[in-house]
Formats: C-alpha cells, structure tokens, sequence
C-alpha cells in the first residue's frame, strides 16, 4: 500500500477541515408507536474534507500521487488520521481541486474516507 509523500504537508490546514462518521443505523417506519431502529453494519466510514497549501512543485508532487501512484486516486493509501495521528488507510472520495492563493501557492482541497480494518 502506497504512503502519503513526505514532501507533503503531513497535516491539514484547520481552515476547511471537517470530519464526518456514516450513520450505522436504519430507521424502519411501524404504523404505530416509534420507528424501529436497527444497526446496519459494524464498520463505520470516517469521511475528511482537507485543504493544504502547496507551492507549484508540491502540487505537482500531489497530482502524480493520486494519478500514477494511486491510479487515478482509485487506490488506498497509509496517512495519519487528521485529528488522532494515527496511522490510517485511506482513500480519496473526492477528485483534487485547486486554487490558486498567491504566486507560486495555491490551496489544494479533497475528500478521503478512512476504509474500516
């Protein structure tokens, strides 16, 4: 399984970072009384909105990782967890969008998922 590149800011940006847990649960409608409530699976998916803030170079680095190394961002890949810095597999769910923020950097914002072991 691929590395996240260590020529790579190893942490998100807290500005336009946020974290989501899937809903485990499925709710079934009865005709009378409360809702029935059932665990659907076990493993919940952690989802991360990241931003990072890459020089020209940087972003060139990040691109041939999700393209070449992961296939298109298809693969999974071992980065810390964003909030608990442990390490992780992850994917990204999201394709990379770019900004450009001032000469030679720009802010590169993607989603990836924590795949549940």
């Amino acid at each position: 399984m691929a590395t996240w590149p260590s020529s790579l800011p190893q942490s998100p940006r807290a500005q336009g970072y946020s974290g989501k847990v899937s809903d485990v649960r499925v709710s079934t409608r009865m005709d009378q009384g409360p809702d029935k409530r059932r665990r659907r699976h076990t493993a919940k998916v952690s989802t991360f909105n990241m931003s990072l803030i890459l020089t020209d170079v940087e972003l060139g680095t990040l691109f041939t990782f999700y393209d070449t190394t992961l296939g298109g961002g298809v693969d999974a890949f071992t980065w810390k967890h964003p909030r608990t810095d442990v390490a992780a597999s992850m994917r990204f769910v999201s394709t990379i969008n770019e900004v450009a923020v001032g000469p030679d950097l720009y802010e590169a914002s993607f989603v990836v998922e924590i795949i549940p072991s």
